[in-house]
């Protein structure tokens, strides 16, 4: 079984609902038959951050929602998170425009190790602070998750992969996947957000079984 996971490191729901699959995983019979594969997409492709303002400040000010509201509901998903064990700051998270974080991931899908970085990609972003879109905070990212200093140099130093980006984010329109974080299931079953583990469990259940129509031709 394989699911394509559409994601964007600058999303809070991305997180939990990799924490929310990795959980029914562990409780699934057939784990070692299901392959997760990250997919690039970009809520926010043109942003520029300038690794100072925060989330908070980008919805206050670009969105133009009030900043009471946006503390109360950035409080909301830290206690989410803090219920799965996640340590997530999301209100403090340094904006960021992520394509590069997205390519390193791509790297890393080469190597095996997309899940890892990933995850280290995520605790960076939204435990740790730091900004992602910094050449710096990538590397030592990828260096800890274990890619090759050689290639991990010269994917930020060059456009590699960039094009693998821009494929995933064009699957996505296929797909008609508006908003992340996204799961198909072998192009059977689709599960939109982080939804509670015991959906995912069924997605698992449902799939294995076969029994589903493709979500695409």
């Amino acid at each position: 079984m394989k699911i394509e996971v559409f994601s964007d490191i600058a999303c809070p729901y991305c997180y939990i609902g990799k924490r929310h699959l990795s959980e029914a995983l562990s409780r699934f019979e057939h784990r070692d038959g299901v392959e997760v594969v990250w997919r690039s997409f970009q809520l926010q492709p043109d942003a520029d951050g300038d690794g100072v303002a925060t989330s908070t400040d980008m919805l206050v000010e670009k969105r133009g929602l009030p900043r009471d509201q946006v503390i109360e509901m950035t409080g909301r998903l830290r206690e989410q998170a803090a219920a799965i064990g996640l340590d997530m700051h999301p209100g403090k998270a340094i904006t960021a425009n992520t394509r590069d974080a997205h390519r390193l991931l791509q790297l890393a899908k080469e190597h095996g190790l997309a899940d890892d970085v990933k995850e280290l990609l995520f605790r960076a972003h939204f435990t740790d602070l730091k900004d992602v879109q910094d050449v710096g905070v990538l590397r030592q990212v990828a260096l800890t998750g274990g890619l090759p200093e050689t290639e991990v140099d010269s994917l930020l130093g060059g456009d590699d992969f960039d094009e693998a980006v821009a494929a995933d984010q064009n699957d996505a329109l296929h797909f008609g996947v508006q908003g992340v974080p996204f799961f198909i299931f072998d192009r059977k079953f689709a599960v939109s957000g982080a939804q509670p583990v015991d959906a995912f469990e069924r997605a698992l259940e449902q799939t294995w079984a076969d029994e589903g129509e493709p979500v695409t031709q």
